[in-house]
């Protein structure tokens, strides 16, 4: 949500640059045009800060996409109250307008939800269909639906009036918001679902890292070995125990046993997998590692022997 805010921070920020340069409005109205986008833009700063403070939980994103789309609405309804000029309702339902509503569907895409990417198609929806009942029910404004013939020609004469609404635009508007949604949608629960099996595919990575060495494990993700599959092959087996365990455990308490189980564990695995042996199982202080799975290796029993040197080298030390 944060880098949603901060996508439609910047893409405010273009559009605000390009209303100074190329807005037609002077004096009063000028400004306040300005002021329309950057009040967005102090919206869209009040959504990261939400989203930083974790307020508001996912009701506030609902909250925001909704007084997005209606505020954007207001704004190209009324228009500004310092101009001197009234646009007429054909200029005003302009369909460049209707792309703004558009960089909210952004936004929304951003948020990585796709069920508030389908919320914000529906908001832009209700916001447009606002924006068309209100003009046509200004004095003069009419539409296609009052025209005596439903004609082409009817129609092209009826637009050259700019009190005229041509409805099929409300359609075709309509459609786009419902397809863009659908589909960004899709993307959106696609990604999530990419994302979701890549942590999958780490956690059983950082699973498999416990027992296996650091080359085997890159091995089997590449190879996606099953496991599960018995086979027969030559392995070399490593079993290794501290000798006088038990009578140290009697002298020892809880804590000291398992700290030093836990630095015995921990140095033992470290020389198995050093010398690329798979680490079977800890059983109490003793521990079964192999050599040679998944794959055998005529220097398994080197690599054992190797093992073993090590682990008496690291208890030594």
């Amino acid at each position: 949500m944060m880098l949603a805010a901060k996508v439609r921070t910047i893409a405010l920020a273009l559009v605000l640059l390009w209303q100074a340069i190329d807005s037609p409005e002077t004096g009063p109205s000028y400004f306040f045009a300005l002021l329309e986008i950057f009040a967005f833009v102090l919206l869209g700063g009040l959504q990261y800060i939400a989203a930083y403070s974790r307020r508001g939980g996912r009701s506030i994103q609902y909250v925001f996409v909704t007084l997005d789309c209606l505020l954007l609405a207001v704004v190209f309804s009324l228009g500004s109250p310092f101009s001197d000029i009234s646009w007429p309702p054909a200029i005003s339902m302009n369909s460049a307008r209707f792309l703004y509503f558009l960089m909210f569907l952004m936004q929304a895409s951003f948020s990585f939800r796709p069920f508030l990417v389908v919320w914000c198609g529906f908001s832009i929806a209700i916001a447009r269909i606002g924006m068309w009942v209100w003009f046509l029910s200004l004095p003069g404004a009419y539409s296609n639906l009052d025209l005596p013939e439903q004609t082409v020609e009817a129609w092209l004469a009826g637009g050259t009036d700019l009190n005229f609404l041509f409805l099929g635009y409300a359609a075709t508007e309509l459609l786009v918001v419902v397809i863009l949604s659908a589909g960004f949608a899709i993307v959106v629960a696609r990604s999530r679902r990419l994302v979701s099996n890549l942590l999958s595919t780490e956690r059983k990575r950082a699973s498999l890292a416990r027992y296996f060495s650091p080359n085997v494990v890159d091995q089997l993700s590449r190879s996606g070995v099953g496991l599960a599959a018995g086979k027969h092959q030559k392995v070399a087996v490593l079993f290794a125990d501290i000798i006088g365990f038990t009578k140290l455990c009697e002298k020892a308490t809880a804590d000291e046993v398992i700290e030093l189980l836990r630095g015995y564990h921990e140095r033992l695995g470290k020389a198995v997998f050093r010398n690329s042996g798979t680490l079977d199982k800890y059983i109490g202080d003793g521990l079964m590692a192999t050599f040679g799975t998944p794959n055998p290796n005529p220097r398994d029993p080197q690599n054992a022997l190797n093992s073993a040197y090590e682990m008496l080298e690291a208890l030594d030390e």
